[in-house]
């Protein structure tokens, strides 16, 4: 068994540090917890929370998050058409299988911002990014369509 000198000890409880301080900073639903349907659409059409102050990132990102638990879908953004009415209309070609897909291809086609597809690649609920070069990552497309197909 080795043993951790005092740099290694501190170094890794900086982590611990940075990894809490980024969970409590990430969005969750719980946060609104509390809000029902019609507190949820009042905020989204304000822009501001239950006590009538303006969002702050973390609670538009909450926001989002307790949207889509509720309804099933996330909001729309503004002037924007509804999901309802994209759903209706003709879905974009998807590209090739053996295409690699960055974030802004996977959150268009998807739909899903990056920091939903980071959590959700963190739990398991979407695959995992390839490395594609010293800092670039990607999806083979063939895995994003399946995924997509799969919540059909």
């Amino acid at each position: 068994m080795t043993r951790l000198t005092a740099d290694e000890a501190a170094a890794l409880a900086d982590a611990w540090q940075a990894q809490h301080e980024d969970q409590l900073r990430a969005p969750s639903a719980d946060y609104y917890r509390d809000a029902n349907s019609h507190d949820l659409i009042a905020m989204w059409r304000t822009e501001r929370n239950l006590n009538g102050k303006r969002l702050t990132k973390r609670e538009f990102g909450c926001l989002v998050e307790r949207w889509t638990e509720v309804f099933g879908d996330p909001p729309a953004d503004k002037g924007q058409a509804s999901t309802v009415e994209m759903r209706d209309t003709k879905p974009e070609p998807f590209p090739a299988d053996d295409t690699m897909l960055r974030v802004p291809d996977v959150e268009r086609l998807t739909r899903i911002s990056h920091t939903t597809i980071k959590r959700m690649v963190g739990d398991g609920r979407f695959p995992k990014p390839m490395r594609l070069g010293e800092r670039a990552k990607g999806w083979p497309a063939r895995e994003v369509r399946e995924w997509i197909d799969r919540l059909d």
